[in-house]
């Protein structure tokens, strides 16, 4: 019964934010992600309840999160 759908880390070694994704935590069909990067960015354990990842995507940018660039070390390459 753990609502917790999947947490994945944004940025290591810079922003180093976790994002938990969350399904019927308080209510049934409620959809709610979590971020946490220490109080950084974000307040601490800072909750927004959506369904919509451009939503998501949109706190992220409106917060400074970096975006990949094309000379990333996480550019797949080949």
């Amino acid at each position: 019964m753990d609502p917790r759908r999947w947490t994945v880390m944004i940025d290591p070694g810079g922003a180093s934010l976790l994002i938990t994704c969350y399904e019927n935590k308080d209510f049934k069909g409620e959809v709610m992600f979590e971020f946490n990067d220490g109080g950084n960015r974000f307040p601490k354990n800072h909750n927004l309840k959506t369904k919509s990842m451009e939503v998501v995507v949109t706190n992220l940018i409106e917060r400074g999160i970096p975006q990949k660039t094309k000379d990333s070390v996480f550019e797949k390459v080949g």
